[in-house]
């Protein structure tokens, strides 16, 4: 028997055996032909991870040079930490810096935007602290934290829904959100100079929270209510938003059992029918927030309760 292209010496009966003997070696040989390119290919695209003599060895997963970082650091502190902690902690470490960093550069006060015909109503003001040098004065900063600003941001919008609702039945125009939030505010402080650093606040707060949608530092409610103060969105955004949420809690709220809880798999029949052009990891994480705490889910959607499923869904809404 000889390799293929050849001839075989005829052997009588023997030789139809001999050349399905051949024809079947001549498969093998091919095969494992193939499997060794293929593990030749495998080979050389390890060796790219593969340390050069003399090398330690190299992370699985693409790091930062976090040793070259700390030589930039701004503090012995911070250079101390990024030499000794693991990526997720000099993560954090440089994250707070930021923070840090953010807070120095932004300044202990907002200068004002004076009383043009262009600045929203919200940010109209002139402070009584007006200088040359600042002809339209300043206000206090006042950062808030996320949960600060999102309670601060949730008050004026319940609120707005109330009057948008008194309104509609005496039959009158609502004004524009940026005047009620001047008003709301005005309401509130005795001072208009206080009543305008509040709002010069939120507005900024609402910025600095929002962030870009699916972001690690965006929340959806803030974003959302900087892109209505911004006048990018009409506010009939958040109201056909909240109309989603209630209707998803109702029904939802019918689906309990007796126990209270909701079935997994009505969870996802009801993502599904509410989201149907959403992909499915964004599906997948909108279950994962209601389906681990299904017996109070109807309560994550009461009015004054964020919650995490709150703001997940308002998520789904806006991408």
């Amino acid at each position: 028997m000889v390799r293929q292209g050849k001839e075989i010496v005829a052997l009588g009966d023997d030789k139809e055996a001999l050349i399905q003997e051949r024809d079947e070696a001549n498969r093998k040989c091919d095969g494992w032909q193939k499997q060794v390119q293929q593990l030749q290919e495998q080979l050389a695209e390890a060796a790219k991870y593969m340390p050069a003599p003399g090398e330690g060895p190299r992370p699985t997963t693409p790091r930062p040079d976090w040793s070259a970082m700390s030589g930039e650091a701004v503090s012995e502190d911070m250079r101390e930490a990024l030499r000794k902690g693991s990526s997720v902690q000099n993560a954090t470490v440089v994250y707070e810096e930021m923070e840090r960093l953010h807070q120095e550069l932004e300044g202990d006060t907002i200068p004002c935007m004076g009383d043009g015909d262009d600045v929203p109503a919200h940010l109209s003001w002139v402070a009584p602290n007006a200088t040359e040098g600042a002809p339209t004065g300043t206000v206090k900063r006042q950062t808030a934290t996320l949960p600060e600003t999102r309670a601060r941001v949730a008050d004026p919008w319940m609120l707005r829904m109330r009057k948008r609702a008194q309104d509609l039945g005496r039959k009158k125009d609502s004004e524009p959100f940026c005047e009620f939030v001047r008003d709301y505010f005005r309401d509130r402080c005795a001072d208009k100079h206080v009543a305008a650093q509040a709002a010069y606040n939120l507005h900024i707060d609402a910025d600095r929270h929002g962030g870009p949608p699916g972001g690690r530092l965006s929340e959806a409610i803030c974003y959302l209510t900087a892109r209505v103060m911004h006048d990018d969105w009409s506010e009939g955004v958040f109201l056909e938003l909240h109309s989603m949420l209630c209707a998803f809690a109702r029904v939802l709220g019918g689906m309990c059992g007796k126990d209270g809880s909701v079935a997994k798999r009505d969870v996802n029949a009801l993502l599904e029918d509410f989201f149907p052009s959403q992909p499915e990891h964004v599906l997948h994480e909108a279950r994962n927030a209601l389906t681990k705490d299904c017996p109070g889910a109807p309560r994550c959607f009461s009015v004054g309760n964020p919650g995490p499923h709150r703001g997940r869904k308002r998520s789904i809404y806006e991408g």
